[in-house]
């Protein structure tokens, strides 16, 4: 007899859909109404192990500038993750979806 012990997890995916104007025109940084609530997503993540999946419509800005806005927000989350502790591996993906005209 053979008996196997492992656990299994499943994690929510937490979507945040992005455009560019959600964003300082021509910068990385969050327009003000969206830093609000990016940092509502805290305790959110925190409830139950999550992915954070960053979904960006992309509508105008230069795909090297979405890049960087990306990696912007994947650092802040990560440094305010590690801030409160870091209740689990947090795991973000990216997502960059092209609006047709």
């Amino acid at each position: 007899l053979v008996k196997l012990n492992f656990g299994a997890t499943v994690h929510r995916v937490v979507r945040v859909e992005l455009d560019d104007a959600a964003f300082v025109p021509g910068d990385t940084a969050l327009a003000p109404a969206w830093q609000v609530e990016w940092q509502a997503l805290l305790p959110t993540l925190q409830s139950t192990p999550s992915i954070l999946r960053l979904a960006y419509r992309q509508s105008g800005a230069p795909p090297e500038l979405v890049q960087r806005r990306l990696k912007a927000l994947r650092q802040d989350m990560g440094d305010y993750w590690h801030a409160l502790g870091n209740a689990y591996p947090l795991q973000i993906e990216e997502e960059i979806l092209e609006v047709m005209p």
